[in-house]
């Protein structure tokens, strides 16, 4: 049985504020007293509460450039608040069941979106408009679908892990600054290979337990791939000649899930430009 993800993430959302604000349950109703001795607020977290009128009104005020949310209720109604100010360059939300409002289009200034672990199953049609994200993290959700106008020039990281994709959306073809996909614990087609390799930038790609039964190898036509990331799929037909195709690749595989003969193993002891990664007992061959 496979383990959830346990990768380390290259591009990860860490805040780069250091003016932080943070209100949880047991400090909620005290918000005003404690907002009196805070100046020049950029980052505001919130946890395991419910977002009333006065607390969101109080928020506003403050106008952050980072909010975070975490198991918060009334979600929606703060993005449609902050859409009004649009003072916030980065939100993360954790645990949260919501859906994005059409007003979230007026939130141009986002660079960072992260949405983990909500109920979230579809994106609005006018997502496009957040023109200046660079980062978009929509991770154990329950997205089927991109918008059809997916069109991010500037988009550089794209993880759309732990959700119900059938094959990889042909919208990806619209994002020609991408490096990093990760696009694990969804299925992968055969053919995806095509859609990826339009991605000629991308250096890192993650398809961690995707029911993949062939290897990827016209991956290798990727002239900056770094990393690529396999674990927990069932693939059995690695070749020295398929993995001979790639240069200076970082290979991740799950021993219990691939058979490499003895053959295939000395050439790949041979080739110093690939390294081969074992999760299992943490070895390099």
């Amino acid at each position: 049985m496979c383990d959830s993800i346990g990768f380390e993430e290259i591009y990860s959302y860490n805040t780069i504020y250091s003016r932080r604000l943070r209100i949880r349950k047991e400090n909620v109703n005290d918000l005003e007293n404690i907002l009196k001795d805070k100046k020049n607020i950029e980052s505001v977290s919130l946890s395991d509460i419910t977002l009333d009128e006065k607390i969101v009104d109080l928020i506003l005020k403050l106008k952050p450039k980072e909010v975070i949310l975490e198991n918060v209720k009334g979600v929606t109604d703060i993005i449609q608040k902050l859409s009004n100010i649009n003072t916030v360059s980065a939100l993360k939300i954790v645990h949260s069941s919501f859906y994005i409002p059409d007003e979230i289009a007026k939130m141009t200034n986002l660079v960072r979106l992260e949405i983990s672990d909500c109920s979230l199953d579809r994106l609005p049609d006018n997502f496009y408009k957040l023109h200046k994200l660079k980062y978009l993290k929509i991770s154990g959700c329950k997205l089927k679908y991109l918008p059809e106008n997916f069109a991010f020039k500037n988009l550089r990281v794209l993880d759309i892990s732990l959700n119900m994709f059938n094959g990889i959306p042909a919208e990806i073809q619209q994002l020609p600054n991408l490096e990093y996909f990760n696009f694990s614990n969804n299925f992968y087609y055969t053919n995806d290979d095509s859609l990826l390799v339009k991605n000629k930038k991308l250096r890192y790609v993650y398809l961690h337990q995707c029911g993949i039964e062939k290897f990827p190898k016209n991956l290798a036509l990727l002239p900056d791939l770094a990393i690529l990331w396999l674990k927990c799929n069932k693939i059995d037909d690695i070749t020295e000649e398929m993995i001979g195709k790639f240069q200076n690749l970082r290979l991740y595989l799950g021993s219990e899930t691939y058979q490499l003969n003895e053959q295939v193993l000395e050439a790949l002891k041979q080739n110093t430009s690939i390294k081969i990664f074992s999760l299992e007992d943490k070895t390099r061959w």
